[in-house]
């Protein structure tokens, strides 16, 4: 137990930094990290617009943009199609099953 505690202490004093390089880290990385910081990208232009030719540009982009899309452009699915038909048949089928328990259920009843 004195061994890995002394080891543990001896890790911590070699991990620290001592203050001289601590201020000379500082000293050195300050200019680095506020040039690395700056970035200088061009500004793009243009002329002022007047409403009537921003009115323009957005009717064209209007005229441009895709109407939504009408359901034909879809492809219809087998899923889709035969759903409706196997739900049909499925809810028939279990009625019918239904009507022979309640009457398998009733008619000793009787």
């Amino acid at each position: 137990m004195l061994a890995q505690r002394a080891t543990q202490q001896a890790l911590r004093r070699f991990a620290q930094r001592s203050v001289i390089s601590q201020a000379a880290a500082k000293n050195l990385a300050a200019p680095l990290s506020l040039t690395s910081q700056i970035q200088t990208r061009p500004v793009a232009t243009q002329k002022h617009l007047t409403p009537a030719d921003s009115y323009k540009i957005l009717v064209e982009q209007r005229r441009l943009r895709p109407i939504s899309p009408h359901l034909s452009i879809y492809r219809p699915q087998i899923t889709c199609v035969a759903g409706g038909w196997v739900r049909g048949v499925a809810d028939r089928g279990a009625g019918c099953d239904e009507a022979v328990l309640l009457g398998a259920v009733y008619v000793p009843c009787l």
